[in-house]
């Protein structure tokens, strides 16, 4: 069974995440992101679904937004270029034709992005160049996240002639399992203002109290509480990339005080903020 990884990556203006590193998660899970793997050393097994990828120095995967995954095996040498990124990064005004035609069907699976590209695949000198020059320096800075932004959109448009398009009717025959991955994909993209349950409750036009009973029955947790969850996470990259002032991370994260944030770190991750960075300052970043 995948198991959702809930980890927040990128800021709330700009849910992009750039890593150079050789870690991989062998466990099957999904994220509503699009991720990126271009292998620059050694050889990796993948697990894409139902179908096993080998990959090797050179290759580039791509995984949709909720599609399992893990990685089985690989060489002791090996290393890759990750990059992570949210719909809601690249979302333009509903009436606009990259929206239309390219957003809106990806985010809710109708748009399928090529699997894996190969040196002869059509868009592979394109997407590898762009993926090099992506920066991974400090999220926080504008000229970072606008240099990821600009690439990520064109690496999008150069990977769209290679889409493939499915039937919508593909998509409905676990509607309750779909709009839990709306709601939680809301909540990932949107965790760093207010929510309300009501407001939630709309984007999947459903009567609050009718969705907290399935949320609930669904994942055995509340939408309050995976609010909260999901914004500890948000604090924990932060603290470990950050020497940030803990009110500015409660703000970040979405906490509306620093009385709040402490109160529900605590609940949720058993240490203090502080006690958690001072764990975490040996962390490989």
């Amino acid at each position: 069974m995948a198991h959702r990884n809930y980890k927040v990556r990128g800021t709330p203006d700009c849910p992009i995440a750039v890593y150079s590193t050789s870690k991989l998660v062998r466990l099957s899970h999904w994220h509503p992101e699009v991720e990126l793997l271009f292998v620059t050393c050694g050889t990796i097994h993948c697990r894409l679904g139902d179908r096993d990828l080998p990959l090797t120095t050179g290759d580039i995967l791509i995984i949709n937004p909720n599609q399992a995954h893990s990685f089985l095996s690989f060489s002791e040498d090996h290393r890759y270029i990750n990059v992570f990124f949210s719909t809601e990064a690249i979302a333009m005004p509903e009436s606009h034709i990259f929206q239309r035609l390219f957003v809106a069907p990806l985010s809710d699976g109708r748009l399928q992005l090529p699997n894996l590209l190969q040196p002869e695949h059509p868009a592979y000198d394109t997407v590898s160049a762009l993926m090099k020059q992506l920066p991974q320096g400090s999220i926080h800075r504008d000229d970072t996240r606008l240099n990821r932004y600009t690439r990520i959109v064109a690496i999008c448009a150069a990977l769209q002639p290679h889409c493939t398009l499915t039937q919508a009717s593909d998509h409905r025959q676990y509607p309750e399992e779909r709009t839990m991955r709306i709601v939680m994909n809301y909540i990932h993209n949107l965790y760093f203002r207010p929510l309300t349950l009501t407001e939630i409750a709309q984007q999947v036009h459903l009567h609050p109290n009718y969705l907290s009973n399935i949320f609930k029955a669904q994942t055995g947790h509340t939408i309050t509480e995976h609010i909260a969850q999901t914004r500890v996470d948000a604090a924990k990259f932060i603290l470990r990339r950050d020497a940030l002032p803990m009110a500015r991370v409660a703000e970040l994260s979405g906490f509306p005080s620093e009385r709040a944030f402490y109160r529900q770190f605590k609940k949720i991750a058993g240490m203090t903020p502080k006690e958690y960075q001072i764990q975490q300052t040996r962390v490989d970043r």
